[in-house]
């Protein structure tokens, strides 16, 4: 079990550092888009930012989910060439006739985004960001399949600093200001495309198999439908505030949400692309069960402890990387969206269920229940409250989707998670977080001292509460042995890469 969950996290430590490379790079350039845009600038480049994203996840067609589930099932790789030729075909033919058809509607869709036509343009980089982001989907989760982190890890490399070094040139040397971003951006997904496509062609064959391709449709339109709604979902906060309070609190919101995504980047995307096709090859082994549900724990463990620090050093952060005073009153909105991604991770593992029974209808249930509730309470906290009223909002949302999975998920593919620890961790948690933002002294550095050790305290509080089971405890005081000495980090850190390769 330990030796699973240490290959689980080796492959995650590569995607960690590629979901790095790549969805940091927002986050990196925003003392730049502070400097160089207005909120509202800002906002506007979001409205299209977050509607390429839906675009992109919904016209994927889970295509490359299907492919790791049905390529799990079997050994043979002249199979596995006739799974991925009958999903790949499909999607590309999909994917070329929606997204082209956007061409000729670009100035109505500047219209209904920003009352004037002026800004069709944008809506050309749209299409062409999208469509060769969805291609890259495929062959990167082909890589993933097939545990080919490190080439993961270096294409995004190449991606980030491609983005990264143009942002800074255009930005700072030309007048575009937006546009500079789409470019900036059209160029780091083609450089991917490039670099692994070629992954992809060499498993594609002129094969098309019906009967697959029959399997994959049932098993993908309930995930298309989900997909969706969450999209919606997680999403339509962005939208309601433009529509409803304009692009200057869009620009503010979502940069008080991109400080927060932190913890969605480094954690919880990264857990997911690594143990997603872990999840799956685990599927048929006798301690599965027992699997998923440390995972859980020690997830949950990890993000809330990870979520408390930030959540206590973000209005500080803020502040730090804001170019501008104009963006200060984006901090307002953090701690209530960095609990809200605890809950987003939970969620993913609980749906996980549906997955393995192969009954990903629920997740249509479980997505539409949260967006509905979510899109009433979201018009009347924009209106009456503002933009705080919308993330907390957004925080109660991801609440309920986690507890729908989890009942639905337990009904068709029962776990025994461990559920009351991972009340104890919440609980625990938003104790910790209130009692440290009421410690306020006329001494600064006393008051930093008291809330250092409390931040530190939380994991052995866990202890009182026999958070830890006795194995854990000898596996703990292992690894404390192991690696207090910072002279060993180096051979250690080698030794971890190279277990189990």
């Amino acid at each position: 079990m330990i030796n699973d969950l240490l290959n689980t996290f080796k492959h995650t430590f590569y995607y960690s550092l590629s979901n790095l490379s790549s969805k940091l790079v927002g986050f990196i350039l925003l003392p730049l888009y502070t400097k160089y845009l207005i909120p509202q600038e800002y906002g506007m480049f979001v409205t299209i930012e977050i509607t390429s994203f839906i675009l992109i996840d919904l016209l994927s067609l889970h295509s490359h989910t299907a492919v790791m589930r049905w390529c799990a099932n079997t050994k043979s790789e002249v199979e596995r060439e006739k799974i991925i030729s009958t999903a790949f075909f499909p999607l590309i033919i999909i994917l070329s006739i929606v997204l082209f058809s956007f061409l000729p509607f670009t100035s109505n869709l500047s219209m209904l985004f920003f009352d004037t036509g002026q800004y069709s343009y944008y809506f050309y980089y749209l299409v062409f960001i999208s469509f060769i982001a969805v291609v890259n989907q495929f062959s990167l989760s082909l890589l993933r399949f097939y545990e080919k982190s490190k080439r993961f890890l270096l294409i995004n490399l190449a991606r980030f600093a491609t983005v990264v070094g143009l942002n800074v040139y255009l930005l700072t040397n030309t007048e575009m200001k937006i546009e500079s971003i789409f470019i900036s951006q059209l160029a780091g997904y083609f450089l991917v495309f490039v670099l692994s496509i070629s992954f992809t062609l060499k498993r594609i064959k002129l094969l098309f198999d019906r009967k697959v391709f029959n399997s994959i449709i049932e098993f993908i339109w309930p995930l298309i439908i989900s997909t969706f709604l969450i999209l919606i979902m997680t999403n339509i906060d962005k939208y309601v505030i433009k529509f409803i309070l304009g692009d200057s609190d869009v620009g503010l919101y979502t940069l008080g949400f991109r400080v927060a995504s932190l913890i969605n980047i480094v954690f919880i995307q990264s857990f997911q692309l690594g143990y997603l096709p872990y999840a799956y090859k685990k599927l048929n082994e006798n301690n599965a069960k027992r699997f998923y549900s440390k995972v859980l724990t020690y997830y949950t463990l990890i993000i809330t402890y990870a979520v408390l620090i930030l959540a206590v050093l973000s209005g500080p952060f803020l502040i730090m990387i804001s170019s501008s005073k104009e963006y200060f009153e984006a901090s307002a909105v953090i701690p209530f969206i960095l609990f809200s991604f605890i809950f987003k991770g939970m969620s993913f593992i609980f749906a996980m269920g549906f997955h393995f029974s192969k009954k990903t209808l629920y997740n249509i249930w479980t997505g539409s229940i949260s967006l509905v509730i979510g899109v009433i309470f979201y018009i009347v906290a924009a209106k009456y409250i503002g933009i705080v009223g919308v993330a907390g909002t957004t925080c109660l949302v991801m609440i309920l989707n986690t507890v729908l999975s989890y009942k639905l998920s337990q009904k068709i593919y029962p776990i025994n998670y461990e559920v009351s620890k991972i009340i104890t961790v919440l609980s625990l948690s938003v104790i910790f977080y209130i009692v440290i933002q009421n410690i306020n002294f006329n001494l600064t550095s006393l008051e930093i001292i008291i809330k250092s050790i409390l931040l530190l305290s939380f994991p052995f509080f866990l202890y009182l509460f026999k958070f830890y089971e006795p194995v854990e405890l000898v596996t703990i005081s292992r690894f404390w042995s192991e690696w207090r000495n910072p002279l060993k980090w180096k051979t250690n850190f080698v030794k971890f890469l190279e277990k189990k390769r």
